[in-house]
C-alpha cells in the first residue's frame, strides 16, 4: 500500500511538473498531438516506480522517465517506418523484373550463408534478435548473460555478415 506522503508526493509532481514535462516531449517528438498522450505515460512510469519516489530526486527521476519514454517512442516509431518500407519493398519486388526477384534471392541466400558462418552463440543471439525481433535487453535477460555482452555479439555478428555479402555479391547488371 502507497504511503499517504508518497501519493501526496507524486500529486504535487505531477500539479508541477505536467506542463513543463509535456512542453519537454513535444520539443523532442515530430508529432506533438501525441506529446499528452506520452505525458501521462510519464506519470504512469512515475506511479508505478512511486517507491523510488524521493523529493530531492523528484524532477531528476520525472525527467529520466521522460526521456526513456521518448527513446522508447522514438524505436517504436522506427520499427514501424522500417516494417512499413520493408512492405514496400516487398510489395515492388513483386511487381519488378525477374532480375530483381533474383538479386533478391542471392542476397537472401547470402544472408542465410553468412549466419551459417557464426560460432553457433552467435548464430543464435543473432537470430534471437533479427528473426524474432526480440530487443537485446530480453534476449540477456533469456539467456541470462549481460545486456552489453548481446550488443557486442550482435555488432560483431553483423560485421561479419556484411563481410560475408559484400565479398560474395554480384548484382546481376
Amino acid at each position: 500500500m502507497k504511503s499517504d506522503h508518497k501519493i501526496q508526493l507524486f500529486t504535487d509532481c505531477y500539479v508541477k511538473n505536467k506542463k513543463s514535462v509535456m512542453n519537454f516531449i513535444a520539443a523532442r517528438i515530430t508529432n506533438s498531438e501525441h506529446a499528452e498522450d506520452l505525458t501521462q505515460d510519464v506519470f504512469i512510469r512515475l506511479w508505478k516506480h512511486i517507491d523510488a519516489l524521493k523529493p530531492e530526486t523528484a524532477n531528476a527521476l520525472i525527467y529520466k522517465i521522460a526521456h526513456n519514454i521518448i527513446i522508447d517512442r522514438i524505436r517504436h516509431y522506427q520499427k514501424e517506418t522500417d516494417f512499413a518500407n520493408y512492405l514496400q519493398y516487398t510489395h515492388d519486388l513483386q511487381n519488378n523484373s525477374t532480375e530483381d526477384n533474383n538479386n533478391y534471392k542471392e542476397l537472401n541466400s547470402l544472408h542465410k550463408q553468412a549466419i551459417k558462418t557464426l560460432p553457433e552463440y552467435h548464430q543464435t543471439i543473432y537470430l534471437m534478435n533479427f528473426n524474432k525481433g526480440m530487443k537485446q535487453v530480453d534476449i540477456a535477460q533469456e539467456l541470462d548473460i549481460s545486456a552489453k555482452c548481446v550488443y557486442n555479439t550482435i555488432a560483431h555478428a553483423k560485421r561479419i555478415i556484411r563481410k560475408h555479402i559484400r565479398h560474395n555479391y554480384s548484382p546481376s547488371l
